[in-house]
């Protein structure tokens, strides 16, 4: 790979998408994430931009499906954070009840000319989907997402 955003970042991967200064990466190689003071994992995936890098959780085993899988679990703009990021996630309630939800894809996906990850997730016991597109924008340190939903209430009689 070339000298990409993601690997000046420390990150090691096949460049799924790259477009309008944006990459979109899958970490594959487990030597160049222990050497990355990021919280990154072999299967997590790398959104990067000059301005900007986000990892975000790959689906992992059941212990872990829970706590990382789909979220936002790293950011950097290239300077200190004052506070270090924990974890940016889809949170969803029914009816004032918190509903979680499960990893069921990432996918890199192109649906504009911006490159893009595709999270989606289904609410165990509902029959309600979500579908998150998170994005950078090349001029700025500002990651965007756009969450969708589908279908509502418990499943089943």
């Amino acid at each position: 790979m070339g000298a990409s955003a993601c690997s000046r970042s420390g990150y090691q991967g096949a460049v799924t998408l790259r477009a309008s200064g944006v990459s979109v990466t899958r970490i594959t190689d487990s030597r160049r994430v222990a050497g990355a003071k990021r919280r990154a994992r072999v299967g997590d995936w790398v959104m990067a931009s000059k301005r900007v890098s986000v990892v975000v959780g790959g689906i992992a085993g059941k212990s872990e499906q829970d706590s990382r899988s789909g979220a936002i679990v790293d950011l950097s703009t290239g300077t200190p954070p004052r506070h270090p990021l924990r974890q940016i996630r889809t949170a969803v309630q029914i009816e004032g009840a918190p509903v979680t939800l499960r990893t069921i894809s990432i996918r890199a996906t192109r649906a504009s000319p911006m490159p893009k990850l595709r999270v989606s997730q289904a609410a165990s016991g509902h029959t309600l989907s979500v579908d998150t597109d998170l994005w950078l924008d090349p001029a700025g340190p500002i990651v965007e997402a756009d969450p969708r939903t589908a279908g509502s209430g418990p499943s089943g009689p």
